[in-house]
């Protein structure tokens, strides 16, 4: 992709955002078990009738932006619980905490210093081991790998592995040391959301060296039924870090390599993707 297509997807997802809302708005109210992208690594679920969020952000690009598209008051005060996992700006947004703060958000203890502090008795705070409990939901917080392996370059990240009615689902976060031997172990993944990365600055240095199969590697390690790649198109960052859907397919073939039965899939933004 060139800097003109990449400026070309903002302006795309700007123009369409509120269209885009609309179909979330609408499949968030439907009854099916689902998941649909808010942006590139920002998530609503509907599960059991239970409503809940990872990360939420709309993303087109930054939140100010584009909630004044839209009126999102209705999905977000309908969320029964929303999770975080870092403090990077594509993931965590202060001032939509500050617009929603009866929200019930779950929050790492290394985020609690970024939020402001008559908001911090409201949340619940997720340290690594924890289990959590909504209704018949059980959410356990893990730390995950947010630094370059072998280095201390990155930030702090919790991961959850949520257990929702027959649904198993894993969200390590954005992993950049895919040393599977490095996280707890989980029973029955239903579903793994993995976020695309594959080296610091490499996005352009096709086809990434050892990162495709890395990423393969460490997916398959979890036995998942499903694999969901997402966190591309975030069409602020530079051509040299912004990931697409033609990486997604790299690590997609390494992973058939591994599995020729894998379910891996590259879902999009706005689109209903059932939890089958």
């Amino acid at each position: 992709m060139t800097d003109a297509g990449r400026l070309a997807v903002l302006k795309r997802y700007a123009e369409r955002y509120g269209e885009i809302w609309q179909d979330i708005e609408r499949g968030m109210n439907e009854p099916e078990d689902a998941f649909f992208l808010m942006g590139p690594a920002n998530y609503f679920f509907t599960t059991g009738g239970v409503k809940w969020a990872v990360d939420p952000m709309f993303n087109v690009p930054r939140t100010r932006e584009s909630a004044a598209l839209i009126n999102p008051d209705g999905v977000m005060r309908s969320l029964s619980f929303v999770l975080l996992t870092h403090r990077h700006a594509d993931h965590f947004d202060k001032e939509l905490m500050k617009q929603y703060p009866d929200a019930d958000w779950i929050v790492p203890d290394h985020l609690m210093n970024e939020i402001p502090e008559e908001l911090h008795p409201k949340m619940t705070v997720a340290r690594p081991g924890d289990v959590i409990t909504r209704g018949e939901i059980t959410i356990r917080a893990f730390k995950s790998l947010h630094f370059d392996a072998g280095t201390t370059l990155g930030v702090l990240e919790t991961g959850y592995f949520v257990e929702a009615g027959k649904h198993r689902i894993l969200f390590p976060g954005d992993v950049r040391d895919y040393d599977a031997a490095q996280y707890p172990s989980f029973e029955n993944v239903t579903h793994l959301f993995l976020h695309v990365w594959l080296g610091r600055g490499n996005a352009l240095n096709w086809p990434c060296g050892e990162y495709p199969g890395q990423m393969a590697r460490f997916a398959q390690a979890f036995a998942p039924r499903k694999i969901m790649l997402a966190h591309l198109l975030e069409a602020t960052r530079p051509l040299k870090d912004m990931w697409t859907y033609a990486h997604a397919g790299l690590v997609m073939d390494e992973i058939t390599a591994l599995n020729p039965a894998a379910d891996v899939c590259a879902p999009m933004v706005g689109k209903k993707y059932r939890l089958e």
